[in-house]
C-alpha cells in the first residue's frame, strides 16, 4: 500500500510539473483547446458505451 501511494505521488507530481511547463512554453489557449477536445472525446466514448467496456464495466 505504501509503495502504491509513493508511485501515485511521484506520477502525480510529474504530471503537474509537465502541465505547468507546457503552459509556460505554449499559449494557454492551446492547452485549454487540447483539454476541451480530450473531454469531448471521453464524453463521446462514455456515451457510446465504448469506454465502459474498456474499463471492464458492462452496463
Amino acid at each position: 500500500m505504501l509503495l502504491a501511494a509513493s508511485v501515485l505521488f511521484v506520477v502525480g507530481y510529474a504530471a503537474i510539473f509537465w502541465f505547468l511547463k507546457c503552459i509556460c512554453r505554449n499559449r494557454f489557449a492551446l492547452f485549454v483547446a487540447c483539454r476541451v477536445i480530450l473531454g469531448v472525446v471521453i464524453a463521446a466514448l462514455v456515451t457510446a458505451g465504448v469506454l465502459a467496456l474498456i474499463a471492464g464495466v458492462v452496463g
